[in-house]
């Protein structure tokens, strides 16, 4: 855990807060975990496949600190183009959840 003027950091991207307001500021939290040069960042560089990585749990922090009910859940990158990424409310059995 990191303190500079106030503002305490702590490591993983787990808060932000300002001691004088108390409150939290989700939007610069959630930049920080996708700044290169933020302590807190969650994402990486292969240089061997140029490929950017994101760890699973601190993309569901995230996801947690915009959405706080939100449970603890698997984490599914998908590819846009296949219009994966929307909600599939069917269940594993092919029922409906809604």
């Amino acid at each position: 855990m990191a303190e500079t003027k106030g503002i305490t950091v702590q490591v993983g991207c787990e808060y932000t807060s300002c001691k004088d307001c108390g409150k939290y500021d989700i939007r610069s939290r959630v930049y920080d975990c996708f700044d290169w040069s933020s302590l807190d960042h969650i994402i990486g560089y292969r240089y061997g496949d140029k490929k950017i990585t994101v760890s699973k749990k601190g993309l569901l922090q995230v996801i947690q600190m915009v959405n706080p009910a939100q449970e603890d859940r698997d984490v599914v990158l998908v590819d846009e183009e296949m219009n994966s990424y929307k909600t599939d409310y069917t269940d594993i059995e092919g029922h409906s959840e809604r």
